[in-house]
């Protein structure tokens, strides 16, 4: 696979291909057509500086010799690919570039811009952040056989570009840095890259939501293990891969394979994220080095010791009736909080929580729904190959569960009852559907704000910038 678009086509092929590896990543840039939108400044109350007011790419090196030479190629490659400029001025269009530590620490971001990096193609046009384009193969499901025909269809999408995965790195609210051996352009580089890779995964895959909710998983049993059939059935997705079957290969099936896998949207958002990054280095990179590091990482995808932890108190909260998962530790993911509301970059993995607690508790799977943010201003619907989401359609969606999964609360509740008379029950709020539902065409500014404000998880996770201590060895 590879990447190309206008602007950084020498940069992807110097720093990420082999010439011989066949292309099926075809990325080329658009002509934006700029058009104001009104900020989300006003949504970003939970907005924290991260180290002393500081934000933007920071590259922070053992020695000057390493931080200058991240600091001249950042420098070559946002004047010769991206087309900014960079240096001291008040230019919120300019990079500032700032030298300390006698050159073993640079950093990289724009002054005084808005946290708002969710329109930042659209606020922000003298940046002349264009698409890209997006070609893919994509198996189509057959209804009669219940499968992914063997024979993909190419699709062509458009998708976020490198120029506004790298404009949300430098932008305010959010700190992205470089360390010990990740310390260079090639690791910020791999970053962005493997950003664009989550994105396309997203946008590739054609999972499936359970058919009953939160029932039995369905996995390519080819390829992997279920380790206890009778939680497997209720849900918890206790699997791991086959001996002898590749970790990248197992995950990569989820989305390309001929078998329909079904998770919930926490696992399906964990196989995307990690799937991606194993792609990134086994297919795009032909790192193959690093591959063997996460994919020993991956191992245990799927029981006690997999290396996620939740992104919202929700699943922590439902962890802790299941202990054998409620402490799990990260390996190949970093997660940041708190994030303002409308700082989303391409490739972050959030949590939009349902506020009604009654169908929260008692409808399956209504607790809250993960989402990954694909760029363009929209957040990819990763089941059954559907059409990306606005952020007022993610927020209007879950909050009018209360409405449309009612019905299934009651009939769950009338289901405790019948086994436990006793059995507490929270009570049922009562909802106008005349005024309270959310229409994403008419909802107010202001009903936003409340919203992002109530519902938004403040934690962002996406790639390791820095791959954890376990795993950080020689880089490919």
């Amino acid at each position: 696979m590879y990447f190309v678009e206008k602007n950084v086509e020498v940069a992807m092929f110097s720093i990420l291909l082999s010439p011989c590896i066949a292309g099926t990543f075809l990325f080329l840039m658009l002509q934006l057509v700029s058009c104001k939108a009104r900020t989300l400044d006003s949504y970003a109350k939970q907005t924290v500086e991260p180290s002393g007011e500081r934000w933007g790419v920071w590259f922070k090196c053992d020695d000057a010799v390493q931080g200058k030479a991240a600091a001249e190629k950042t420098t070559k490659f946002i004047h010769e690919q991206l087309g900014w400029a960079t240096g001291q001025t008040d230019n919120p269009d300019d990079v500032t570039v700032v030298l300390e530590d006698e050159g073993r620490s640079a950093g990289f971001f724009f002054k005084n811009v808005s946290v708002d990096t969710i329109n930042i193609a659209k606020n922000r046009p003298a940046l002349k952040i264009a698409d890209a384009k997006f070609t893919f193969y994509r198996r189509v499901f057959d209804d009669r056989s219940q499968k992914l025909v063997r024979e993909p269809v190419p699709v062509t999408v458009d998708v976020v570009s490198v120029k506004e995965i790298a404009a949300g790195l430098f932008s305010r609210g959010r700190i992205t840095e470089f360390t010990g051996n990740n310390c260079s352009f090639e690791s910020f580089f791999d970053h962005i890259a493997m950003r664009q890779n989550v994105v396309a995964w997203t946008i590739k895959s054609h999972l499936t939501f359970p058919e009953a909710k939160l029932g039995e998983p369905h996995v390519n049993r080819g390829l992997w293990d279920v380790k206890d059939e009778d939680q497997f059935a209720r849900g918890y997705t206790y699997y791991t891969v086959k001996d002898g079957v590749e970790p990248d290969e197992a995950l990569r099936d989820t989305i390309e394979g001929v078998e329909r896998y079904e998770y919930g949207c926490l696992y399906a958002c964990r196989e995307i994220m990690v799937g991606s990054m194993a792609d990134y280095f086994s297919e795009v990179k032909a790192g193959k080095s690093m591959t063997k590091l996460i994919a020993a990482s991956e191992k245990d995808i799927a029981n006690a010791k997999r290396p996620y932890n939740p992104v919202n108190e929700v699943i922590k909260k439902q962890s802790e009736r299941n202990p054998t998962s409620s402490e799990v530790i990260d390996q190949v993911l970093d997660m940041q909080s708190p994030i303002a509301a409308a700082n989303w970059i391409a490739g972050d993995w959030g949590y939009v929580e349902n506020t009604d607690p009654y169908t929260a508790e008692y409808s399956a799977g209504d607790e809250g729904c993960n989402v990954i943010y694909i760029g363009r201003s929209n957040f990819g619907v990763y089941y059954d190959n559907g059409q990306p989401r606005s952020f007022k359609k993610v927020l209007c969606r879950v909050y009018n569960w209360r409405f449309t999964d009612a019905e299934d609360a009651d009939n769950n509740v009338k289901k405790i009852r019948e086994s436990d008379p006793s059995a507490k029950i929270i009570a049922k709020p009562n909802y106008n559907r005349d005024t309270d539902y959310c229409d994403e065409a008419t909802v107010s500014d202001d009903r936003v704000q409340d919203m992002i404000q109530t519902m938004l998880s403040p934690h962002r996770k996406y790639p390791s910038t820095n791959l954890k201590s376990d795993l950080r060895e020689e880089r490919p």
